[in-house]
């Protein structure tokens, strides 16, 4: 609770910047918007508070994410799935992940070892980042990812496609399941960062927001683009 308060405390006088996106429909060329994203970062010594927020065309809440780090570790993560009422928290303390999931009014808890490379959706950049030099000189880097729902992580690997890069300044990425079996649930994504601000600029593949489709919720792979300003 004490690192609850101090973090929410954290925010009253950050200096911050954002920027925006859009989640677009697979293979329509960037023409249906299926999400609009507004993220957030604010920054405070060596605080960060970082929010993304997905939102339907008409401005309905869809998904918001939310991490605090010192120093430039994770400390909490949350994820709230406003559309279905469901409730996720990571946190990171005294060398263990403990993963929360409430679902239907019912809490699911669990934990496990914390590891130096492990990381949730709004950590990647910073891991990518720290590890830059390797990446781009083609060394794989292998991560393990909080999947809140599920409480607890799965390993992936990230590496460049160098001979798929079509543009001079652009790195390709492509991040794939460690697992045979949940390599046959989840497709890889595929990352573009600009190589001299160091910046996502796009991905392809499974995004936060899920679809509604027959009453139910399904998956979403979609193109997502950031827009820096």
């Amino acid at each position: 609770m004490r690192i609850i308060i101090f973090l929410g405390l954290m925010l009253s006088s950050f200096i911050s910047f954002a920027f925006k996106g859009f989640v677009y429909e697979a293979g329509s060329q960037r023409k249906k918007v299926l999400y609009n994203i507004e993220r957030i970062n604010k920054f405070e010594e060596n605080k960060e508070y970082l929010a993304i927020k997905f939102a339907e065309p008409d401005g309905t809440p869809a998904v918001t994410e939310e991490a605090f780090f010192v120093n430039d570790k994770l400390m909490r993560y949350t994820v709230n799935y406003h559309r279905r009422n469901e409730q996720g928290e990571v946190l990171i303390k005294d060398g263990r992940i403990y993963f929360e999931y409430n679902k239907d009014g019912k809490k699911k808890k669990n934990d496990e070892k914390f590891v130096d490379n492990f990381i949730v959706g709004l950590s990647m950049s910073k891991f990518i980042e720290a590890n830059w030099d390797k990446l781009v000189a083609g060394k794989t880097l292998d991560v393990r990812f909080g999947v809140d729902y599920r409480l607890d992580t799965v390993g992936f690997s990230i590496f460049r496609q160098k001979d798929k890069e079509k543009e001079k300044n652009i790195m390709r990425v492509k991040m794939k399941p460690s697992s045979f079996l949940i390599a046959a649930l989840v497709d890889p994504i595929y990352f573009n960062f600009d190589l001299n601000t160091k910046k996502m600029l796009s991905f392809s593949g499974r995004t936060k927001p899920k679809q509604k489709i027959k009453d139910k919720w399904k998956d979403l792979d979609g193109e997502t683009v950031y827009i820096w300003e």
